[in-house]
């Protein structure tokens, strides 16, 4: 691959994961029965999205660190 598609791949894991972070379910008001389902769902969608957004900041590293032919 050459840089534009390591900065391409990079930049758009980052912002997916910044996006879908955004669908995260609030646990604020949620009773005491109905926490450890609210979590699960949160992390459902907060662990993904950290793995995309570090996935990310890799992807275009190696694209800035990677040496023109």
């Amino acid at each position: 691959m050459n840089k534009n598609q390591w900065y391409a791949l990079g930049i758009g894991l980052f912002l997916f994961g910044a996006i879908l972070i955004l669908f995260a379910p609030s646990c604020l008001n949620v009773s005491e029965q109905m926490l450890g389902a609210c979590y699960v769902r949160r992390y459902g969608f907060g662990i993904p999205s950290l793995l995309m957004g570090i996935l990310g900041i890799i992807f275009f590293f190696v694209g800035v660190f990677e040496k023109k032919k």
